[in-house]
This record gives C-alpha cells, sequence and structure tokens, in this order.
C-alpha cells in the first residue's frame, strides 16, 4: 500500500504546494487538522533529495514523498506521538534499511 492510499484510509487528502522551506528549516510535509488534510512541500522535497544525494542516502524522490506523507499517516493515528515514533512507523511501513533520522540528521548538515 502506497503512504497516500493509508492517508485517504485515515480520512485525509494529500495535497501539494511549495512553502516548507523556512530560516534554518526544512519542512517535508505538515498534517492539517481542519481539513484533515496532509500538505507535502515540493520546494523542501527538491532539497531533501539534493541533502540526499549529497549524503548518497538511499532515499530517491518518490521514496521522499512517501516517507514524508507515511510519516504524517503516524500523527494522524498517534496525534501526541514523538518524532523518533513517526520515523519508526514510516521506516516499517516503507520497509526501509534505515531510519529516516538520518535524512533529518543530513538536512541539518546542508542547511547550515
Amino acid at each position: 500500500m502506497r503512504a497516500s492510499a493509508l492517508a485517504r484510509r485515515l480520512g485525509a487528502s494529500v495535497e501539494r504546494r511549495t512553502g516548507g522551506l523556512r530560516p534554518g528549516r526544512c519542512v517535508l510535509a505538515e498534517y492539517h487538522t481542519r481539513p484533515r488534510t496532509i500538505v507535502v512541500y515540493e520546494d523542501a522535497l527538491a532539497v531533501a533529495s539534493a541533502a540526499a544525494r549529497d549524503e548518497r542516502l538511499q532515499f530517491g524522490d518518490e521514496i521522499l514523498e512517501e516517507l514524508a506523507i507515511a510519516h504524517e499517516c503516524f500523527h494522524i493515528l498517534d496525534p501526541g506521538g514523538s518524532e523518533e515514533g513517526a520515523h519508526a512507523f514510516a521506516a516499517a511501513f516503507l520497509k526501509l534499511p534505515t531510519s529516516p533520522a538520518v535524512l533529518e540528521r543530513a538536512l541539518a548538515r546542508y542547511l547550515a
């Protein structure tokens, strides 16, 4: 199952926008409760893709979007859940060989 299909099962739509780049931060996606929407930021995904390439991480463009959506699906399922929990959920859902936290660290270095 794709993460976007999981989002629909959870009652959320998925929208693509720009606006995920903020000073010192790169937000790949956010969950909005009203209306129930996961917003995927295409500009931030492009930066994440560049950071992943620079660090030689195994996160291609398609998997980055799936990762962002799966991460937000965790927050729908567990609104008070931790970022560690969201990373673990996304890794398990997508059957990733490593935690998405490595991408977070790569982004921090890339944006520094």
